[in-house]
């Protein structure tokens, strides 16, 4: 997780954020609110800098540019908030920031320095950075006729997944292995069906054996 450059805002404008929430209207005019989530999702926090030189300039393009623009999250330094007395309050514990935009840049040639306009937004300590991952399914047949009682030996599947080494909550995330074992039964055609179910930032993949 690479760190905002540590750099003094000239002004800096906080939004707080909402809670997700769906509302559902009702036929008798009344509504009906339900909260989806228990983190606060959105806070912003838009940053001037004024005068900056090329160099500290540069500093934050290679880091929006290094962050992926929106993708990946960051922390920020303490300077972003100082002067505050509680900055504690503006950077809730285990969130983190990615960038709402592209920093927006002012050229001022006569003096040779740059004005610098940023928004960042927070990312919740369940919001996770994965960079892809790869599955290889092999399937393995014993030799024999499946439709003979007692020459089906059956098969055997195993599934292995691994996941690209990213952040996941300040953690590293190393991957992990899944092995599927399955027994084929006599005179019986069998079909595979791969199942995805997702639970927010969390899916669950597996595959769904049946028989005619």
């Amino acid at each position: 997780m690479a760190t905002f450059p540590t750099l003094t805002p000239s002004s800096r404008t906080f939004t707080p954020g909402l809670h997700p929430h769906s509302e559902i209207p009702t036929l008798s005019g009344l509504q009906i609110r339900v909260r989806t989530s228990n983190v606060l999702l959105e806070q912003r926090l838009r940053l001037t800098f004024v005068g900056l030189t090329e160099s500290e300039m540069l500093g934050i393009r290679s880091h929006y540019i290094g962050q992926q623009g929106r993708f990946l999250s960051f922390a920020i330094p303490s300077s972003l908030l100082s002067g505050m007395t509680t900055p504690a309050n503006f950077t809730p514990t285990g969130y983190s920031w990615i960038y709402a935009g592209p920093p927006q840049v002012e050229d001022i040639p006569c003096a040779q320095r740059y004005n610098v306009s940023i928004e960042l937004v927070t990312i919740p300590p369940e919001g996770a950075n994965v960079n892809g991952a790869e599955f290889t399914v092999s399937i393995a047949l014993a030799a024999g006729i499946a439709s003979i009682p007692g020459n089906a030996t059956g098969a055997d599947l195993t599934v292995t997944a691994s996941i690209v080494g990213g952040v996941v909550a300040d953690n590293s995330s190393a991957g992990f292995d899944l092995t599927v074992s399955i027994s084929f039964g006599d005179q019986a055609d069998y079909y595979l069906d791969w199942v995805i179910q997702t639970y927010g930032f969390e899916a669950d993949i597996y595959p769904s054996w049946w028989a005619s």
